[in-house]
């Protein structure tokens, strides 16, 4: 059985397809498109704010001589790694959050030694911790983008 469209002249000359009229209505799928595109940046912008706004606010309480314990985020004591949490574009549709030369701006060699450990030293995880509690509040940003 073949299939076939529905393509026709209606009463009146109108232009008939699989039954619905056409005439009149113009096609607005690029325009459209580029609506959606615009608005898909714009929640990625948002969304990576979203999360580095979490994550300095985990690091930004302040050590007063007390140093963090195992498996809680670092506290500040320069605000150096704080400083230099940042997100970027990484692909079209990827976002990444992270601290060094490519997202933040100056190169903290130790941040990699807080988040995940060392032989001597328990992480204390920030990125990855900040990133999935953001979840919701991204989710939610993204949904407002689109209504």
């Amino acid at each position: 059985m073949r299939a076939s469209k529905t393509w026709f002249k209606g009463a009146g000359g109108r232009t008939y397809a699989g039954g619905l009229p056409t005439a009149g209505y113009k096609w607005m799928g690029d325009a459209v498109n580029e609506r959606l595109n615009r608005r898909m940046e714009d929640a990625l912008a948002r969304s990576g704010e979203i999360a580095v706004r979490h994550i300095r606010k985990l690091i930004g309480r302040q050590c007063h001589g007390e140093h963090s314990q195992p498996w809680e985020p670092p506290k500040k004591e320069s605000g150096f790694l704080q400083a230099n949490i940042g997100w970027m574009r990484k692909r079209k549709r990827e976002v990444v959050v992270g601290v060094g030369p490519k997202v933040g701006t100056a190169n903290v060699p130790y941040a990699g030694y807080l988040e995940y450990g060392t032989r001597k030293m328990l992480p204390r995880p920030f990125l990855r911790r900040g990133v999935y509690e953001s979840v919701r509040m991204i989710r939610r940003a993204m949904i407002e983008a689109f209504t």
